[in-house]
């Protein structure tokens, strides 16, 4: 797979890695090509690595907030996780005679 850049630049992808491209845009009129390597094309790449390091941070509090909150336990009325469980038994007879018949 080849990938052309602004000034003619080429990048080579491996076929294997093909799932690493995603369409960006409608069309292809509508993407701004940026030479390979150059200064715009590192400065978008400095402020999505920012990005994504300001999202980390933002899920590892999250998990750090979790990991030590406490809650309350919560049980269900008593019987209903019963019947819940009955209905498992019903749909599992119910496949069972489905597959008898086929």
């Amino acid at each position: 797979m080849r990938l052309i850049y602004a000034g003619g630049d080429r990048l080579y992808i491996p076929v294997e890695n093909i799932d690493l491209l995603s369409k960006y845009g409608q069309q292809a009129s509508d993407a701004a090509l940026d030479r390979l390597g150059g200064a715009a094309w590192q400065a978008k790449k400095a402020r999505i690595k920012g990005k994504i390091k300001e999202m980390a941070d933002e899920l590892i509090k999250i998990a750090a907030k979790r990991q030590i909150s406490k809650a309350e336990k919560l049980e269900a009325p008593a019987g209903i996780f019963d019947e819940f469980c009955a209905r498992f038994n019903l749909l599992k007879r119910m496949i069972n005679l489905m597959l008898l018949m086929m």
